[in-house]
């Protein structure tokens, strides 16, 4: 494997529908979810899809390694029938109409590998439910596309005290 050269970036997922999303206990639902005996929890399969493309097309991916889908951030703030507390978590997973949930750039596997690309401009493009697992009353808001910088990175280069990447 050796070195890799990463773009991280965090994803937030809004439920903008008229319902909460809920999933419920993982357990209960062995069709969405995997246990996973290292991580000793649930991941949720097939939520979001990352590519990273050119005008010519897909030249790499990722996905939401999937920990939880849970409310993390309120995403309507001036919306009064929107609860102020966070209903759902790992336990029992969804996400509260009006809120979202966060995989932050910091989390293990949010990234999408980049080793031997060349430096420029990018579109990230990130899909959510792809395959409809999950029952929506609109699936055209599913896919968001942003351009990204991937910047030239010396690989050889050695960290800094204290410091994970050089």
């Amino acid at each position: 494997l050796g070195v890799r050269r990463l773009l991280r970036f965090s994803v937030a997922t809004a439920n903008v529908g008229d319902v909460d999303l809920e999933l419920g206990r993982p357990a209960d639902s062995p069709d969405l979810f995997q246990y996973s005996g290292c991580h000793e929890h649930f991941h949720f399969e097939a939520y979001a899809n990352y590519n990273l493309e050119t005008l010519d097309g897909v030249v790499a991916s990722g996905h939401k390694q999937a920990f939880c889908l849970m409310d993390t951030d309120q995403h309507w703030m001036d919306d009064e029938t929107v609860p102020n507390r966070a209903r759902y978590s790992c336990g029992y997973q969804g996400i509260t109409r009006g809120w979202a949930d966060t995989y932050r750039s910091h989390l293990d596997c949010q990234w999408i590998d980049v080793t031997g690309m060349d430096d420029g401009r990018y579109r990230l493009n990130v899909t959510v439910n792809e395959d409809r697992l999950l029952v929506e009353k609109n699936y055209d808001n599913n896919s968001h596309t942003v351009e990204v910088s991937v910047p030239s990175f010396e690989l050889a280069a050695q960290c800094g005290d204290g410091e994970r990447t050089g």
